[in-house]
């Protein structure tokens, strides 16, 4: 009996050794799970710490950033406010903050130069249609010149009485020649003999005292003579009309050089693109003075203002301009001229005489 007790009893050890191994294996599949789940927390956990420090080092590399745009235009109270709301730098960033960032101090400092410009505006009476004046290069001269003086004397008045040296020319052999030069010195402006001469269009009168095409040279010299000393002393002659007779470089070379034994000047109006003025001087070694703008070919008040603007663009370039005017525009030129006078002086521009200019041409 004792013999068959023994197997038996080995079958039972052998079976609790294999229970060892396999009976546990349901709760190792849980524990796994559960071990799975436990890691599958822990990264996620440890994701979502990495990205938080991430962002936070790039709201610390943007709040900078926000700081310096409102510095750029030195807005104090903008320097402040970035530090405090870190977080609002953010969005500005995604809507490129530089630009929103400096739209505030921008418009709080465009005021400013406003005021700077409203100084050089005229003070009362000023229009919109006066352009913007350019700064004066070097004092730029401004010489105005008005012609045909001699016909009107309350015309004259508005002349003579602008505030700043001109030059005023007088029509010879007229009711009013002699009194308007006389207005004219009393006045401290300075006075030319505007001496007339044949247009290439024979059907248009110069009116008397001119220089016609028919004339000798010696009879040129002779009314030349005889206009300065009804109208002078004069500082210089420039011609009324007398288109052909300034293509005619004898004629003009004998105006030219009557002037120059007097010791006065010559204007070469240049009513004419074909003038043999500069031909002239260089022949007979003689300087001139030349006109560069005309300021009323219509009496137009927007065309007249346009006219000194291109002035003014010529005496920046060359250091002076000679602007021809008349004196039957007294209804509007010398208006023009008191509105626009603060403005140029303001702007660095120089008013001076013919004589004064420094504009003379040596051929």
């Amino acid at each position: 009996m004792a013999v068959k007790r023994k197997p038996a009893l080995k079958k039972k050890t052998n079976r609790r050794k294999k229970s060892k191994i396999y009976i546990p294996a349901d709760k190792m599949l849980g524990l796994c799970l559960v071990i799975v789940a436990v890691c599958t927390v822990l990264l996620l956990v440890n994701t979502l710490l990495e990205s938080g420090v991430r962002k936070d080092p790039s709201v610390e590399k943007t709040a900078p950033k926000s700081v310096a745009a409102p510095v750029k235009p030195v807005s104090p109270p903008a320097v402040p406010v970035s530090p405090v709301k870190p977080s609002a730098a953010v969005p500005e960033k995604k809507a490129v903050p530089d630009p929103e960032s400096a739209a505030p101090s921008g418009k709080s400092i465009k005021p400013k130069p406003q005021p700077q410009v409203q100084p050089q505006t005229p003070p009362s009476g000023h229009s919109s249609d006066i352009p913007e004046i350019p700064s004066a290069a070097a004092h730029a001269k401004l010489v105005f010149v008005f012609d045909d003086a001699g016909q009107n004397l309350n015309h004259l008045e508005k002349f003579v009485s602008l505030p700043f040296p001109v030059t005023v020319a007088v029509l010879p052999k007229l009711a009013h020649s002699k009194e308007s030069a006389d207005r004219i010195r009393a006045s401290g402006k300075e006075v030319m003999l505007h001496q007339p001469m044949q247009a290439v269009n024979l059907n248009v009168n110069p009116g008397p005292g001119a220089v016609t095409p028919d004339m000798p040279l010696a009879q040129i010299e002779a009314v030349l003579r005889a206009n300065i000393e009804e109208i002078g002393p004069v500082s210089g002659i420039n011609n009324h009309e007398g288109s052909l007779i300034c293509e005619n470089e004898s004629r003009i070379g004998a105006v030219m050089q009557t002037v120059s034994d007097m010791g006065i000047y010559f204007l070469d109006s240049r009513t004419t693109s074909q003038t043999r003025v500069p031909q002239a001087a260089m022949s007979l070694g003689l300087s001139y003075y030349e006109r560069n703008i005309f300021l009323d070919n219509t009496k137009n008040r927007t065309e007249i203002i346009g006219e000194i603007m291109k002035g003014l663009s010529i005496a920046n370039r060359n250091g002076a301009v000679i602007m021809i005017g008349h004196v039957w525009s007294a209804d509007i030129l010398p208006a023009v001229l008191m509105e626009m006078y603060p403005l140029l002086a303001n702007k660095g521009y120089t008013f001076s005489t013919v004589s004064g200019s420094g504009a003379k041409i040596t051929p």
